[in-house]
């Protein structure tokens, strides 16, 4: 199959770290696996850390083509230090103010920390209610405009 990377926690903030309970499947299979196959090298299923972003800021961010002088693609730290390498789209302020509002709404329904916390308990039960909310908004959205 290759490479696979399995997040194995989420930190929600900088005190509060949960554990992906539906990851733990997928790690206990790959070890009853191995312990089936004795561990042969041939067969052997290993896990590949997970680093959502590189803790020294040598990720790379390709968005919009951008590019150094030079011609390649820069790091988060060399954004950070120089955000002339950060992609932009200038689309005027009244636009971005209607896309920071909806932004904000997004994250309220979505990115709090207990749908998050909700997706580490039970990944399928936090889908189902998430595709729930999507029908309700699109239904709402028939009748009364955001």
């Amino acid at each position: 199959m290759g490479p696979m990377r399995f997040p194995e926690s989420i930190q929600v903030s900088p005190n509060l770290t949960l554990p992906i309970n539906d990851q733990k499947l997928v790690f206990s299979l790959g070890a009853h696996l191995n312990q089936l196959n004795n561990n042969n090298p041939k067969y052997k299923i290993d896990f590949i850390p997970w680093f959502q972003t590189s803790p020294n800021g040598n990720g790379l961010v390709y968005l919009g083509g951008k590019r150094k002088p030079d011609g390649t693609v820069p790091t988060q730290q060399e954004i950070k230090e120089n955000p002339e390498l950060a992609y932009t789209i200038d689309n005027g302020p009244e636009v971005a103010a209607e896309l920071s509002s909806i932004q904000a709404k997004l994250r309220a329904t979505f990115f709090n920390s207990d749908r998050i916390k909700a997706v580490t308990e039970n990944m399928y039960r936090a889908h189902k209610q998430f595709i729930g909310i999507i029908h309700f908004m699109r239904e709402r959205s028939k009748y009364v405009s955001f």
